[in-house]
């Protein structure tokens, strides 16, 4: 970790960098690409009544090349910052960018966001909502209250989600793909570990990391809607994604299925065991057997099986009685074939 001097840390001046976006909502995307390359900022700290009761301090304009003191709020251009990879919140939803929206329209930024400097540029870690909704509400600045830089990526993620955790905003959804993302890339080593640091019980995070099978498009309108984004019902509808159902019934169908139950649960307003009771009667129901395109074929003398399920994505040969040297020589001729198809 780059040695700073206590108390202080410096930004160098910056030549008009870009934004990098959020891809969770399109509104978010439109909002950024008219994102102006000035890098004179011309906003200036407004007086909002109520910020000393919120523990507001005067906020500074962050100018190039000046020492950033820990513990000081400063406006800072949005060219300047970018969201911590280890933000606990995925998810926001339509109405709540919306809502954020129009507070910072009509009541200005009523809390300061959170971030570290490194490398330049000021690294949030709380306050990725109040950055899409200042971006949509043409507001290129963010008031940030600079914190010192967490010692490791895990004790980062665990701040933030610590703080969203606070203001009930921590979905299983969101902490489901997070999870899976800091386990991929090695930030925790195993579930166990996971489980300890965040003291949550083993079987509840496999569960949760089940989530994940749900096909992103089904998980964008769950977290619309309160009745489908908690953990629970998600866990729920996860089970439809099960390996061995959707090795049974077909990707497609299951996901129409769970499409179907998505569409009941947030439309009726259901409850976790009305929407279980319905998965179970669509599980149950009669089943749509995918039959597999077969082949008879023949080879060293001997008949043989070729099934194909191009739904699945998937194909069986087999052949019982070959013998040994047959084996092997079909072997060779099915590797030269895929080699040479690659080669092409």
């Amino acid at each position: 970790m780059p040695q700073r001097r206590p108390g202080a840390v410096v930004i160098p001046a910056i030549v008009v960098p870009t934004i990098g976006r959020s891809t969770d909502h399109e509104q978010m995307r439109r909002a950024l690409s008219t994102l102006p390359e000035a890098t004179t900022v011309t906003t200036t700290p407004r007086a909002v009544p109520g910020e000393r009761a919120l523990g507001f301090q005067a906020a500074k304009l962050a100018l190039e090349g000046e020492d950033f003191v820990i513990g000081q709020n400063y406006i800072i251009p949005h060219q300047r910052i970018i969201r911590s990879k280890n933000n606990a919140r995925i998810y926001y939803t339509a109405a709540d960018l919306e809502e954020t929206t129009e507070s910072l329209i009509q009541n200005k930024q009523l809390q300061p966001a959170l971030g570290y400097v490194r490398d330049g540029k000021v690294v949030l870690t709380d306050g990725g909502k109040r950055l899409q909704a200042s971006a949509m509400a043409g507001i290129y600045t963010l008031e940030v209250k600079i914190i010192p830089e967490p010692e490791t990526e895990a004790e980062e993620y665990e701040q933030s989600r610590l703080i969203n955790l606070h203001r009930s905003a921590q979905s299983g959804i969101d902490d489901a793909f997070k999870w899976k993302e800091l386990l991929d890339r090695g930030v925790y080593r195993t579930q166990e570990e996971l489980a300890t640091r965040l003291g949550v019980k083993p079987p509840q995070v496999s569960k949760i990391l089940g989530i994940t099978r749900i096909p992103e498009r089904l998980i964008k309108t769950m977290v619309e809607h309160p009745s489908t984004s908690g953990w629970a019902m998600a866990y729920a509808i996860s089970q439809i994604f099960e390996t061995k159902v959707v090795q049974e019934r077909g990707a497609e169908e299951c996901e129409k299925i769970a499409e179907e139950i998505v569409d009941m649960a947030t439309k009726g307003d259901l409850s976790r065991s009305q929407v279980e009771a319905l998965i179970k009667k669509r599980m149950d129901g009669p089943k749509t057997r995918l039959q597999p395109l077969t082949n008879a074929i023949n080879y060293g003398g001997i008949a043989g099986t070729l099934k194909v399920f191009p739904q699945r994505g998937q194909l069986d040969l087999s052949f019982t009685g070959l013998a040994p040297e047959k084996v092997t020589e079909l072997e060779e001729l099915i590797k030269k074939a895929l080699s040479e198809q690659k080669a092409n």
